[in-house]
């Protein structure tokens, strides 16, 4: 009967006291689960009395971020006076904890600010002294935080807590210790191979430091001139430097910039967004919560894209992202574990309590080994880079003695411009073919080279050459050019324009061949053709040579040389005064002023000139050689400027509007139409005119 009536009292006390805790002799015991909760600003009066109390259910308090005020109720036996220490495995801003026994009520101040203050018995963690008389206790917990609550509470005999305390300190300081080695060692490996993904690596081991030391109670236990404010604080920016530092490393030692600039701009978001957050955790007017929240969830976006991004870059091939992948992994587990335990999704236990710290220490094994692999990989790399750096070696050596056979060893003279025109290499052909040492011509200007004809048109061999820059494209140009040789003496080069390069041309330089070099010259009887040209300097320039090409076979070198000047000379005319109107004053002062090509341009481009063309015909046979040159111009009066011409031959200062004159002493018959605009000029084979 009198069990039946204890049976029944310790049924009705758990109806109104929940769960009852029987110290016994127990030197550990977990309480948390036992405890019963309230929530809502009650005072204790209040809260002892009310019918809200709900069981935990055997589950740790844990609520996550919360701004709500949490009271739970835990109930003590002991069937002896005995000494207890009790552990809260966290910590609140605010957190008053009352004991009541035989209606004594004992108040005890744990909130932040209170600890702060304590002397000779810091701790990471909250515990409490409490001696139970014999009986039944309760004890009263009242939280409020702007960081998250979860409260696994455990109750332990002395000797047992002090046990727990060095071992648990022992543990955490190996961990820590090994992360300081970690730090030093990849410390050490960056300022040997200036690799920049381990000086990365080494900031974030020592934000992972600052972030578990702060989130462990690591910093309240050993640094105490840390206030409130600052240590709450360090907590927030540790983790948005752990998300930066974490999201860098990963982008730099994959590779993710070059190889997969998608996964990099992602990357570069959740950075941004780490800094962002980085910033605003400096500054206490920015609330707490909301911070950390916002860290929680970009920490978790970049891990998430870290570990993707690792598996991308695996299976490209990449072998060393299997350990950082495997590392990678393991973090982000304990990370998970950890955050959503934070947040309360999960319960409190031993693993949710230190899944960060395991994550994090299998992480830093494991990319040891990622590290070792990719320094193997480099040296590989490097093995293979520095075979083929002696190929190269060997085919630089090889390239260079072809260079030397085809640059140097050649009898073509090879040279380089600058964008100025001034002459920057040149090989040694210039010393046989125009008697200068290579070192005599660099740096000149090269149009100080082109050679001036006394009598007609002095400047036309620069202009033909500035015209073939100006109008250089992608394709080789080529003009015959007259150069000086060191004794004054003209000598006649076919020259290749063509562009190697952003603000440089090369030139090459080939010897103009002798009449003789055509084996079938020797059978030519009669040679007739037509040609339509465009209104530019370089078409007549090379036209004056193609139809005078063949007239060795039945004219002298002198006189060949002759003809050529003057068709040039008519061909010009046909151009600048026939279809582009330029007359004798404006060509002057345009000369005069050195804008001569400019205003030949203006010419060429006006819609009224554009269209208009010259045609040449010629025939050549043993007799004679005829030339018929007509333009589209308006014509002029050729027997007045015959006269002016032949004028013109005496004044010497003259650079232009002497070819009719010469033209006329040259051939043998030299005709205008009534017009003005074509000439018939014809040449005997064996006349000695000039």
């Amino acid at each position: 009967m009198k069990g039946i009536l204890v049976a029944i009292c310790l049924f009705c006390a758990h109806s109104v006291f929940g769960r009852e805790i029987a110290l016994g002799t127990d030197e550990h015991l977990m309480a948390g689960g036992e405890a019963e909760e309230l929530r809502g600003p009650f005072t204790l009066d209040e809260a002892r009395v009310s019918t809200s109390w709900k069981d935990l259910n055997g589950k740790a308090p844990n609520y996550g971020f919360t701004r709500e005020v949490i009271w739970l109720r835990l109930q003590i036996h002991s069937d002896e006076q005995t000494e207890r220490i009790l552990y809260l495995d966290g910590w609140a801003d605010h957190l008053d904890i009352y004991t009541v026994h035989d209606g004594v009520t004992v108040y005890h101040d744990a909130g932040l600010k209170a600890r702060l203050t304590e002397e000779g018995k810091r701790f990471r963690r909250i515990f409490l002294p409490l001696v139970f008389d014999r009986g039944t206790t309760q004890i009263f917990f009242r939280m409020e935080s702007s960081d998250t609550m979860r409260f696994p509470l455990e109750i332990f005999t002395r000797a047992h807590f002090e046990r727990f305390r060095d071992t648990s300190i022992a543990l955490i300081s190996l961990y820590f210790g090994g992360m300081i080695v970690m730090a030093i060692y990849n410390l050490f490996l960056f300022a040997v191979t200036r690799d920049k993904s381990y000086s990365i690596y080494v900031l974030f081991v020592t934000s992972s430091l600052l972030y578990f030391a702060a989130q462990s109670g690591f910093i309240l236990q050993f640094f105490p001139f840390v206030g409130e404010v600052a240590l709450k604080r360090l907590n927030l920016i540790g983790s948005s430097l752990v998300a930066l530092t974490m999201t860098s490393f990963a982008s730099i030692f994959l590779g993710l910039k070059i190889g997969f600039p998608r996964m990099a701009l992602i990357m570069n978001v959740i950075r941004v967004a780490s800094a962002a957050l980085l910033v605003c955790s400096f500054f206490p007017a920015v609330p707490y919560g909301v911070c950390a929240v916002l860290i929680s969830y970009v920490a978790l976006a970049g891990l998430a894209m870290g570990v993707i991004s690792g598996l991308v870059v695996w299976k490209s091939g990449y072998s060393p992202a299997r350990y950082y992948l495997l590392a990678f992994t393991t973090l982000v587990a304990g990370a998970v574990v950890f955050i959503l335990g934070i947040q309360g999704v999960i319960g409190h236990n031993i693993l949710t309590a230190h899944s960060m710290q395991i994550g994090s220490a299998a992480e830093v094994t494991l990319f040891a080994i990622a590290l070792s692999d990719r320094i193997s990989l480099l040296n590989r790399t490097v093995d293979r880079q520095m075979k083929e750096l002696e190929s190269a070696h060997a085919l630089l050596a090889n390239s260079e003695k072809k260079y030397r056979t085809i640059v140097e060893d050649t009898t073509d003279v090879i040279f380089s411009l600058d964008a100025e025109g001034r002459i920057g290499t040149i090989n040694q052909a210039a010393r046989k073919m125009l008697g200068y040492w290579p070192s005599m011509l660099e740096g000149t200007l090269f149009e100080s080279l082109i050679f001036q004809r006394d009598g007609i048109s002095l400047e036309l061999g620069i202009a033909l050459f500035r015209q073939s820059l100006l109008t250089l494209g992608e394709e080789p140009f080529q003009l015959r050019l007259p150069l000086r040789s060191r004794s004054g003496e003209p000598v006649d080069f076919q020259v290749r324009v063509e562009k190697i390069g952003e603000g440089s041309h090369a030139f090459i330089l080939r010897k103009a061949s002798a009449a003789g070099e055509d084996v079938l010259l020797h059978f030519l009887e009669i040679e007739r053709g037509s040609y339509i040209i465009d209104n530019y300097l370089s078409t007549s320039e090379l036209l004056s040579h193609r139809i005078t090409r063949n007239l060795t076979r039945f004219f002298d070198d002198q006189a060949v040389a002759d003809i050529q000047l003057v068709l040039r000379e008519m061909l010009l005319n046909a151009i600048e005064h026939g279809n582009l109107e330029v007359d004798f004053d404006a060509k002057t002062a345009a000369q005069r002023d050195g804008d001569y090509l400019k205003f030949l341009q203006e010419r060429q481009n006006r819609s009224e000139f554009r269209g208009r063309r010259v045609r040449v015909d010629f025939g050549l046979n043993q007799d004679r050689v005829w030339y018929r040159i007509a333009d589209e111009g308006k014509g002029f009066d050729h027997a007045n400027a015959l006269r002016q011409a032949q004028k013109n031959l005496r004044d010497t200062q003259s650079t232009h509007g002497r070819g009719i004159g010469i033209a006329s002493r040259l051939f043998d018959i030299m005709q205008y139409n009534a017009k003005g605009n074509q000439v018939f000029l014809v040449k005997n084979v064996h006349s000695r005119r000039m």
